[in-house]
Protein backbone atom coordinates (compact mmCIF):
# COMPACT_ATOMS: atom_id res chain seq x y z
CA UNK A 1 0.00 0.00 0.00
CA UNK A 2 1.02 3.62 -0.50
CA UNK A 3 1.13 4.06 3.28
CA UNK A 4 4.44 2.22 3.25
CA UNK A 5 5.98 5.60 2.47
CA UNK A 6 5.35 6.62 6.08
CA UNK A 7 7.89 4.11 7.39
CA UNK A 8 10.74 6.51 6.86
CA UNK A 9 12.95 4.93 9.55
CA UNK A 10 12.78 1.47 7.94
CA UNK A 11 16.15 -0.06 7.14
CA UNK A 12 15.15 -3.52 5.94
CA UNK A 13 12.02 -4.70 4.13
CA UNK A 14 11.79 -8.47 3.61
CA UNK A 15 8.55 -9.88 2.19
CA UNK A 16 10.18 -12.80 0.41
CA UNK A 17 7.69 -15.55 -0.59
CA UNK A 18 4.65 -13.58 0.55
CA UNK A 19 2.73 -15.22 -2.29
CA UNK A 20 -0.53 -13.43 -1.52
CA UNK A 21 1.13 -10.05 -1.89
CA UNK A 22 -0.18 -8.64 -5.16
CA UNK A 23 -0.58 -5.31 -6.90
CA UNK A 24 2.25 -2.98 -7.81
CA UNK A 25 5.09 -1.24 -5.98
CA UNK A 26 3.83 2.22 -4.97
CA UNK A 27 5.90 5.24 -5.89
CA UNK A 28 5.87 6.19 -2.19
CA UNK A 29 8.54 3.56 -1.63
CA UNK A 30 10.98 6.26 -2.70
CA UNK A 31 10.49 7.91 0.71
CA UNK A 32 12.27 5.07 2.51
CA UNK A 33 15.63 6.73 2.09
CA UNK A 34 17.27 4.85 4.97
CA UNK A 35 16.44 1.44 3.48
CA UNK A 36 19.46 -0.84 3.06
CA UNK A 37 17.83 -4.09 1.96
CA UNK A 38 14.69 -4.66 -0.11
CA UNK A 39 13.52 -8.23 -0.76
CA UNK A 40 10.08 -8.73 -2.26
CA UNK A 41 10.94 -11.74 -4.39
CA UNK A 42 8.63 -14.70 -5.08
CA UNK A 43 5.44 -12.69 -4.61
CA UNK A 44 2.58 -11.90 -7.02
CA UNK A 45 3.50 -8.30 -7.80
CA UNK A 46 3.09 -6.77 -11.23
CA UNK A 47 3.17 -3.45 -13.05
CA UNK A 48 6.19 -1.32 -13.94
CA UNK A 49 9.03 -0.66 -11.52
CA UNK A 50 8.66 2.91 -10.22
CA UNK A 51 11.53 5.25 -11.02
CA UNK A 52 11.35 6.38 -7.37
CA UNK A 53 13.42 3.29 -6.51
CA UNK A 54 16.35 5.44 -7.58
CA UNK A 55 15.85 7.57 -4.45
CA UNK A 56 16.87 4.72 -2.14
CA UNK A 57 20.47 5.84 -2.11
CA UNK A 58 21.40 3.76 0.96
CA UNK A 59 20.21 0.53 -0.64
CA UNK A 60 22.81 -2.24 -0.65
CA UNK A 61 20.66 -5.16 -1.77
CA UNK A 62 17.53 -5.34 -3.93
CA UNK A 63 15.81 -8.60 -4.83
CA UNK A 64 12.63 -8.39 -6.90
CA UNK A 65 12.99 -11.76 -8.62
CA UNK A 66 10.13 -14.08 -9.60
CA UNK A 67 7.30 -11.58 -9.93
CA UNK A 68 5.35 -10.34 -12.93
CA UNK A 69 6.75 -6.85 -13.33
CA UNK A 70 6.61 -5.59 -16.89
CA UNK A 71 8.22 -2.66 -18.62
CA UNK A 72 11.84 -1.55 -18.54
CA UNK A 73 14.44 -1.34 -15.82
CA UNK A 74 14.40 2.34 -14.74
CA UNK A 75 17.57 4.23 -15.59
CA UNK A 76 17.38 5.71 -12.07
CA UNK A 77 18.79 2.39 -10.87
CA UNK A 78 22.17 3.99 -11.55
CA UNK A 79 21.60 6.33 -8.58
CA UNK A 80 22.01 3.45 -6.12
CA UNK A 81 25.71 4.01 -5.60
CA UNK A 82 25.91 1.79 -2.50
CA UNK A 83 24.25 -1.19 -4.18
CA UNK A 84 26.10 -4.51 -3.94
CA UNK A 85 23.43 -6.96 -5.10
CA UNK A 86 20.95 -6.40 -7.94
CA UNK A 87 18.61 -9.36 -8.41
CA UNK A 88 15.76 -8.79 -10.85
CA UNK A 89 15.48 -12.14 -12.61
CA UNK A 90 12.37 -13.88 -14.00
CA UNK A 91 10.23 -10.74 -14.05
CA UNK A 92 9.12 -10.55 -17.71
CA UNK A 93 10.89 -7.19 -17.93
CA UNK A 94 11.30 -5.65 -21.37
CA UNK A 95 13.40 -2.86 -22.82
CA UNK A 96 17.15 -2.48 -22.65
CA UNK A 97 19.79 -2.58 -19.94
CA UNK A 98 20.25 1.10 -19.06
CA UNK A 99 23.71 2.57 -19.56
CA UNK A 100 23.43 3.98 -16.04
CA UNK A 101 24.24 0.51 -14.73
CA UNK A 102 27.86 1.54 -15.17
CA UNK A 103 27.48 3.90 -12.20
CA UNK A 104 27.13 0.97 -9.80
CA UNK A 105 30.79 0.87 -8.88
CA UNK A 106 30.25 -1.26 -5.76
CA UNK A 107 27.86 -3.84 -7.20
CA UNK A 108 29.19 -7.40 -6.96
CA UNK A 109 26.25 -9.49 -8.14
CA UNK A 110 23.91 -8.67 -11.06
CA UNK A 111 21.18 -11.20 -11.85
CA UNK A 112 18.92 -10.12 -14.70
CA UNK A 113 18.26 -13.51 -16.29
CA UNK A 114 14.95 -14.92 -17.46
CA UNK A 115 13.48 -11.64 -18.69
CA UNK A 116 12.60 -10.27 -22.13
CA UNK A 117 15.41 -7.73 -22.23
CA UNK A 118 16.61 -6.72 -25.69
CA UNK A 119 19.19 -4.39 -27.16
CA UNK A 120 22.89 -4.58 -26.43
CA UNK A 121 24.93 -5.11 -23.30
CA UNK A 122 26.09 -1.53 -22.67
CA UNK A 123 29.82 -0.96 -22.77
CA UNK A 124 29.38 1.08 -19.59
CA UNK A 125 29.02 -2.16 -17.65
CA UNK A 126 32.81 -2.30 -17.77
CA UNK A 127 32.79 0.50 -15.20
CA UNK A 128 31.29 -1.81 -12.56
CA UNK A 129 34.74 -2.38 -11.09
CA UNK A 130 33.57 -4.57 -8.19
CA UNK A 131 31.40 -6.93 -10.25
CA UNK A 132 31.99 -10.63 -9.63
CA UNK A 133 28.93 -12.21 -11.24
CA UNK A 134 26.79 -11.24 -14.24
CA UNK A 135 23.85 -13.52 -15.00
CA UNK A 136 22.00 -12.26 -18.09
CA UNK A 137 21.03 -15.55 -19.72
CA UNK A 138 17.61 -16.35 -21.20
CA UNK A 139 16.91 -12.88 -22.61
CA UNK A 140 16.80 -11.41 -26.11
CA UNK A 141 20.05 -9.46 -25.98
CA UNK A 142 21.69 -8.62 -29.30
CA UNK A 143 24.94 -7.06 -30.47
CA UNK A 144 28.39 -8.10 -29.37
CA UNK A 145 29.89 -9.09 -26.04
CA UNK A 146 31.57 -5.84 -24.94
CA UNK A 147 35.31 -6.10 -24.54
CA UNK A 148 34.95 -3.57 -21.71
CA UNK A 149 33.98 -6.51 -19.47
CA UNK A 150 37.69 -7.29 -19.35
CA UNK A 151 38.15 -4.05 -17.39
CA UNK A 152 36.40 -5.71 -14.45
CA UNK A 153 39.36 -7.48 -12.87
CA UNK A 154 37.15 -9.03 -10.16
CA UNK A 155 34.78 -10.76 -12.64
CA UNK A 156 34.38 -14.47 -11.89
CA UNK A 157 31.14 -15.60 -13.58
CA UNK A 158 29.79 -14.44 -16.95
CA UNK A 159 26.58 -16.19 -17.96
CA UNK A 160 25.06 -15.04 -21.27
CA UNK A 161 23.49 -18.27 -22.50
CA UNK A 162 20.40 -18.26 -24.77
CA UNK A 163 20.45 -14.73 -26.16
CA UNK A 164 20.97 -13.46 -29.70
CA UNK A 165 24.50 -12.17 -29.31
CA UNK A 166 26.63 -11.87 -32.44
CA UNK A 167 30.22 -11.05 -33.29
CA UNK A 168 33.27 -12.84 -31.97
CA UNK A 169 34.49 -13.90 -28.54
CA UNK A 170 36.51 -11.03 -27.03
CA UNK A 171 40.07 -12.30 -26.51
CA UNK A 172 40.42 -9.81 -23.65
CA UNK A 173 38.24 -12.02 -21.44
CA UNK A 174 41.04 -14.57 -21.33
CA UNK A 175 43.13 -12.13 -19.30
CA UNK A 176 40.70 -12.13 -16.34
CA UNK A 177 42.63 -13.98 -13.66
CA UNK A 178 39.60 -14.72 -11.46
CA UNK A 179 37.20 -15.84 -14.21
CA UNK A 180 35.94 -19.32 -13.37
CA UNK A 181 32.74 -19.66 -15.43
CA UNK A 182 32.07 -18.43 -18.98
CA UNK A 183 28.83 -19.58 -20.61
CA UNK A 184 27.70 -18.15 -23.97
CA UNK A 185 25.83 -21.26 -25.15
CA UNK A 186 23.14 -20.85 -27.82
CA UNK A 187 23.90 -17.45 -29.28
CA UNK A 188 25.00 -16.51 -32.82
CA UNK A 189 28.69 -15.98 -32.14
CA UNK A 190 31.16 -16.49 -34.98
CA UNK A 191 34.91 -16.73 -35.47
CA UNK A 192 37.33 -18.90 -33.51
CA UNK A 193 38.07 -19.38 -29.83
CA UNK A 194 40.81 -16.95 -28.75
CA UNK A 195 44.07 -18.56 -27.66
CA UNK A 196 43.96 -16.51 -24.47
CA UNK A 197 41.12 -18.69 -23.15
CA UNK A 198 43.48 -21.64 -22.97
CA UNK A 199 45.83 -19.82 -20.63
CA UNK A 200 43.18 -18.36 -18.31
CA UNK A 201 44.46 -19.53 -14.95
CA UNK A 202 41.20 -19.97 -12.99
CA UNK A 203 38.78 -20.89 -15.80
CA UNK A 204 36.96 -24.11 -14.89
CA UNK A 205 33.73 -24.07 -16.90
CA UNK A 206 33.74 -23.01 -20.56
CA UNK A 207 30.41 -23.38 -22.37
CA UNK A 208 30.49 -22.32 -26.03
CA UNK A 209 28.14 -24.76 -27.80
CA UNK A 210 25.23 -23.84 -30.04
CA UNK A 211 27.00 -20.96 -31.80
CA UNK A 212 28.61 -20.52 -35.23
CA UNK A 213 32.20 -20.90 -34.13
CA UNK A 214 34.67 -22.72 -36.32
CA UNK A 215 37.97 -24.50 -35.93
CA UNK A 216 40.77 -24.60 -35.02
CA UNK A 217 40.27 -25.02 -31.29
CA UNK A 218 43.41 -23.84 -29.46
CA UNK A 219 45.66 -26.73 -28.44
CA UNK A 220 46.00 -25.10 -25.02
CA UNK A 221 42.28 -25.76 -24.46
CA UNK A 222 42.24 -29.30 -25.85
CA UNK A 223 44.93 -30.27 -23.33
CA UNK A 224 43.68 -28.16 -20.41
CA UNK A 225 42.72 -30.61 -17.67
CA UNK A 226 41.28 -27.92 -15.39
CA UNK A 227 38.40 -27.00 -17.71
CA UNK A 228 35.02 -28.78 -17.90
CA UNK A 229 35.77 -31.32 -15.18
CA UNK A 230 39.01 -32.38 -16.82
CA UNK A 231 37.17 -34.20 -19.59
CA UNK A 232 39.88 -33.27 -22.09
CA UNK A 233 41.80 -36.26 -20.68
CA UNK A 234 39.12 -38.52 -22.14
CA UNK A 235 37.66 -36.56 -25.05
CA UNK A 236 40.37 -34.09 -26.12
CA UNK A 237 39.04 -31.15 -28.14
CA UNK A 238 35.52 -32.61 -28.01
CA UNK A 239 35.43 -31.59 -24.34
CA UNK A 240 35.50 -28.00 -25.59
CA UNK A 241 33.33 -28.30 -28.72
CA UNK A 242 31.97 -31.38 -30.45
CA UNK A 243 33.53 -31.89 -33.86
CA UNK A 244 31.64 -31.59 -37.14
CA UNK A 245 29.14 -34.36 -37.70
CA UNK A 246 28.61 -34.96 -33.97
CA UNK A 247 26.44 -33.36 -31.28
CA UNK A 248 25.81 -33.19 -27.55
CA UNK A 249 23.16 -31.49 -25.45
CA UNK A 250 25.55 -28.74 -24.38
CA UNK A 251 27.69 -28.78 -27.53
CA UNK A 252 30.66 -30.48 -25.85
CA UNK A 253 31.48 -33.99 -24.69
CA UNK A 254 30.33 -35.14 -21.28
CA UNK A 255 30.18 -38.57 -19.68
CA UNK A 256 29.10 -41.15 -20.48
CA UNK A 257 28.38 -40.72 -24.20
CA UNK A 258 30.64 -37.89 -25.28
CA UNK A 259 29.72 -36.43 -28.67
CA UNK A 260 27.23 -38.54 -30.60
CA UNK A 261 27.53 -38.98 -34.41
CA UNK A 262 24.67 -37.65 -36.50
CA UNK A 263 22.40 -40.16 -38.25
CA UNK A 264 22.71 -40.90 -41.96
CA UNK A 265 22.09 -37.95 -44.32
CA UNK A 266 22.37 -35.48 -41.43
CA UNK A 267 25.33 -33.52 -40.14
CA UNK A 268 26.26 -30.34 -38.32
CA UNK A 269 27.21 -27.01 -39.82
CA UNK A 270 29.44 -25.82 -36.98
CA UNK A 271 31.52 -27.42 -34.22
CA UNK A 272 29.71 -27.46 -30.91
CA UNK A 273 26.29 -28.08 -32.41
CA UNK A 274 23.49 -29.21 -30.12
CA UNK A 275 21.47 -30.89 -32.86
CA UNK A 276 21.98 -32.42 -36.31
CA UNK A 277 20.46 -31.05 -39.48
CA UNK A 278 19.96 -31.92 -43.11
CA UNK A 279 22.56 -29.71 -44.71
CA UNK A 280 21.08 -27.37 -47.32
CA UNK A 281 22.91 -25.25 -49.86
CA UNK A 282 22.10 -22.07 -47.92
CA UNK A 283 23.68 -23.59 -44.80
CA UNK A 284 26.92 -24.26 -46.65
CA UNK A 285 27.12 -20.69 -47.89
CA UNK A 286 26.31 -19.29 -44.44
CA UNK A 287 29.16 -21.32 -42.99
CA UNK A 288 31.42 -20.09 -45.80
CA UNK A 289 30.46 -16.49 -44.94
CA UNK A 290 31.54 -16.99 -41.33
CA UNK A 291 34.84 -18.68 -42.18
CA UNK A 292 35.70 -15.96 -44.71
CA UNK A 293 35.00 -13.21 -42.15
CA UNK A 294 32.05 -11.96 -44.15
CA UNK A 295 31.13 -9.50 -41.40
CA UNK A 296 34.18 -7.48 -42.54
CA UNK A 297 33.11 -7.31 -46.18
CA UNK A 298 31.87 -4.09 -47.69
CA UNK A 299 28.11 -3.65 -47.54
CA UNK A 300 27.71 -4.13 -51.29
CA UNK A 301 29.73 -7.37 -51.14
CA UNK A 302 27.56 -8.96 -48.44
CA UNK A 303 24.16 -7.94 -49.80
CA UNK A 304 21.74 -10.81 -49.24
CA UNK A 305 24.23 -12.97 -47.33
CA UNK A 306 22.71 -14.50 -44.18
CA UNK A 307 19.34 -12.95 -45.00
CA UNK A 308 17.05 -15.95 -45.07
CA UNK A 309 14.31 -14.08 -46.95
CA UNK A 310 16.62 -13.33 -49.90
CA UNK A 311 16.98 -16.10 -52.56
CA UNK A 312 20.50 -17.45 -52.85
CA UNK A 313 20.80 -16.38 -56.50
CA UNK A 314 20.27 -12.76 -55.42
CA UNK A 315 23.19 -12.76 -52.98
CA UNK A 316 26.08 -10.50 -53.95
CA UNK A 317 28.74 -12.36 -55.94
CA UNK A 318 26.46 -15.31 -56.81
CA UNK A 319 25.52 -15.83 -60.48
CA UNK A 320 22.93 -18.47 -61.37
CA UNK A 321 21.62 -19.81 -64.66
CA UNK A 322 17.97 -19.82 -65.71
CA UNK A 323 17.31 -23.01 -63.72
CA UNK A 324 18.65 -21.46 -60.51
CA UNK A 325 21.86 -23.48 -60.56
CA UNK A 326 24.95 -21.63 -59.37
CA UNK A 327 27.32 -20.87 -62.23
CA UNK A 328 29.95 -18.64 -60.65
CA UNK A 329 30.76 -17.20 -57.27
CA UNK A 330 33.04 -14.28 -56.41
CA UNK A 331 33.84 -12.86 -53.01
CA UNK A 332 36.43 -10.62 -51.34
CA UNK A 333 39.60 -12.25 -50.08
CA UNK A 334 40.21 -11.11 -46.47
CA UNK A 335 43.47 -9.35 -45.75
CA UNK A 336 45.95 -11.39 -43.74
Amino acid sequence: PSEIGKLTKLRRLDLNTARRLSGSIPSEIGRLTLLKALDISHCALKGPLPSEIGRLRNLEKINLSVNSFGGPLPSEIGNLHKLRELMISRLLMTGTIPTSIGKLSLVENVEIYGNLLNGTIPVEIGECKSLKRLDAFNNRLTGTIPASLANIKSLQILHLKRNKLTGTLPPELGSLEFMTWLDVTSNVLTGTIPHSYGTATDLRDLRLGGNRLHEPIPHSLCTNTRINDGLTRQFGCDAILCGLGTTADAGFAREPDGCVPCPDKATTVYPGSIHCTLLLQDDIFSMFFDVMHGERWREEDKKGWQQMDVPLCEWAGILCDQRGEIMTMSFPVPES
